[in-house]
């Protein structure tokens, strides 16, 4: 005899269509609130990740993803330059202080040599430290403007002096600390003065390549120009550099 298909749920077409529309209801009433997307937020890095990543890292990528960082300011790099400096020139004095050569110059000079006399004069010459930190900020502002200025006017490049801030203190604050490690040992161990000699060569000259690839990074520049605008500055600062930790010291 014929089944009876009355009591079978699965063969009623209308029963599904109302079950599939309520499902259809459901997912658009609950899809505001289970997919809605959250705007992502940029990276932070710590001090350590950027300067590890600015030194270790020399792709314009690498600068690019760093300025993303809501933390990227000019203040923060100044800051980073200023304490790598004073730490740089605190242990410059300290190795000078306390080598045999200073106090040969001091007999030399009819002075005294014990360690009072010494003492003394290392905490006058420390107190001036700070104030030559600062001259070494003002002079890293100036290579940071002069880049700024040589990319907008040969290049048509964007106006960007606090991104080029930024990058270029991402590096310059690591190798600062680095060429302070390297006077050190140099001044401990003096059978090392010339290898130390062409290893502080060796990292100024890496630091203007890192300039160079900041300058690609900040200003959307080739190698070539990014070379002809980083380069001159870079050289310029560090010739005053020089000039200055030969004067004061």
């Amino acid at each position: 005899m014929p089944r009876d298909y009355s009591d079978d749920s699965s063969n009623h077409p209308l029963r599904d269509a109302e079950a599939s529309q309520l499902a259809s209801d459901l997912q658009a009433e609950d899809a505001p609130h289970a997919y809605s997307p959250k705007p992502s937020q940029p990276a932070r890095y710590t001090w350590v990740e950027v300067w590890t990543a600015a030194v270790n890292l020399p792709k314009p990528s690498t600068y690019s993803t760093l300025l993303d960082d809501p933390q990227a300011t000019a203040r923060r790099a100044l800051v980073w330059v200023y304490l790598a400096s004073l730490i740089q020139l605190i242990v410059q004095l300290i190795v000078i202080f306390s080598s045999p050569g200073f106090a040969l110059a001091l007999r030399q000079s009819n002075l005294d040599a014990d360690s009072t006399v010494r003492l003394s004069i290392f905490l006058s010459v420390l107190c001036v430290s700070p104030f030559a930190a600062f001259v070494n900020v003002i002079i890293f502002l100036a290579l940071a403007y002069a880049v700024n200025w040589l990319a907008s006017r040969n290049y048509n490049a964007p106006s960007r002096p606090q991104e080029a801030l930024y990058a270029f203190g991402a590096s310059t604050a690591p190798l600062t600390l680095v060429l302070a490690l390297l006077g050190m040992l140099v001044g401990a161990l003096p059978l090392l003065a010339l290898l130390g000699q062409l290893a502080v060569l060796a990292l100024q000259g890496y630091q203007i390549w890192l300039y160079v690839v900041a300058t690609q990074a900040v200003y959307g520049l080739e190698v070539r120009q990014a070379a002809l605008v980083a380069m001159l500055p870079s050289v310029a600062l560090l010739v005053l550099q020089l000039v200055l930790a030969g004067t004061l010291l």
